[in-house]
Order: C-alpha cells, then sequence, then structure tokens
C-alpha cells in the first residue's frame, strides 16, 4: 500500500481537513455554549435553575455518550458514529431553532449531548487511524489548538447571531455541521478499493 500523500507539516491532506473540520464546528458550537444560560433563563423566561439543569444535563449526557460511543467505535465502523454524532448536532440545532418552550430546550441539549459525545470520540479516532506513531503527538497538539481557535472565534460571531435572532444562530449552527458533514464525506473518507478481478471462469 502506498504511503499517503504529505502536504504542508508532512501530515496528510485527509489529517488537516479533519483539523479544520474541528476547527469549524468547535467554532459552531462555542456560538452558543457561552449563550445558553441567558437565553434559557432569560429569553425564554425559564429561570436560572432551569438553565443550570440543561447545561448540566448536556454536559452528562456528553460524557455518557463518549463512553458508549468509545465501546460502539470498537464494534462497529466509526463512520457510523460520525453519522451519528452530525445528525444528532443537526437536529439538536433545529430543535432549539424552532422551539421555544422548556420540552423543545430539553430535547435540543439532550440530542447536543448525546451528538458531542459520539464526535469526540470518533473525530480522534479518524485524527489518529492511518497516522504514523511518529505524528501522533503532532496530531494531537494541533487538535488542540484548532479546539482553542475555534473556541475564540465562536463567541465573537455568536454575539453578534444572538443580538440579530437565537433561532437564526441555532439554524446557523446546525448549517455549519451539515456541511462539515458533507465536507467529511466527499474528501476525507477513504475511497472504494478498485473491483478485483473477475475470478477463473468455469469451462463453457
Amino acid at each position: 500500500m502506498s504511503a499517503p500523500a504529505r502536504t504542508f507539516g508532512g501530515l496528510p491532506r485527509r489529517i488537516w481537513m479533519l483539523l479544520a473540520l474541528t476547527l469549524v464546528t468547535v467554532a459552531a458550537d462555542f456560538m452558543v455554549v457561552p449563550y445558553f444560560a441567558v437565553y434559557f433563563s432569560r429569553g425564554l423566561d425559564l429561570g436560572v435553575g432551569f438553565a443550570a439543569a440543561a447545561l448540566t444535563a448536556f454536559t452528562l449526557v456528553s460524557k455518557a455518550a463518549q463512553v458508549v460511543g468509545g465501546w460502539l467505535t470498537d464494534r462497529l465502523a466509526p463512520e457510523r458514529l460520525l453519522a451519528a454524532g452530525f445528525t444528532a448536532m443537526i437536529l439538536g440545532y433545529l430543535v432549539l431553532a424552532a422551539g421555544r418552550s422548556a420540552p423543545a430546550a430539553v430535547a435540543g441539549m439532550l440530542l447536543l449531548g448525546s451528538g458531542d459525545g459520539c464526535l469526540v470520540i470518533a473525530m480522534r479516532y479518524k485524527l489518529i487511524s492511518g497516522c504514523e506513531a511518529a505524528l501522533r503527538p503532532r496530531v494531537f497538539s494541533l487538535t488542540s489548538v484548532c479546539f482553542n481557535l475555534g473556541a475564540m472565534a465562536g463567541p465573537l460571531a455568536g454575539v453578534l447571531l444572538f443580538s440579530l435572532s437565537p433561532a437564526w444562530t441555532f439554524a446557523c449552527a446546525a448549517a455549519v455541521y451539515a456541511a462539515s458533514y458533507l465536507v467529511l464525506r466527499l474528501f476525507t473518507e477513504p475511497r472504494h478499493q478498485a473491483a478485483a478481478p473477475p475470478g477463473p471462469r468455469g469451462p463453457a
């Protein structure tokens, strides 16, 4: 098998694409995460207690999904976990965009927690799978850099979007995740193997 093509920094092009997707999706999350408490307590008038409970539920579900996601990744193709994670994130943001009630907020946060937990595990698996052991420390450090850059850029975009419309902000986050999954499938999935040559024919 030929070695993957190298690009800038000696890393495969697929790794750089995954790192870029990490930055973009983290930025989409942080467009809304810092403002959830204000949105739930004041925007929806559900109170500070509800906001605290919703954020706690999001965190707990995310951690539980990471445990389950790790178990599933060992048994299923990571692409299935990625598909589940992106689907949950998109649905979660769309539920929050469409609904302005406590049930919609709870459903949206549970979906986001589930999707976040699945993606954390699956994306890390994709980053290190097929990457030489000598390159993994660099990949881990770049993953941290991309996460922190997204965490800084997201709130700056969110403060503007949220002031205009929380619903549109959630819809924008869903659109970012949908576009990111499309890019992931088109540019980072392993290409199908060439069709095997036909076997020997039987007697005519």
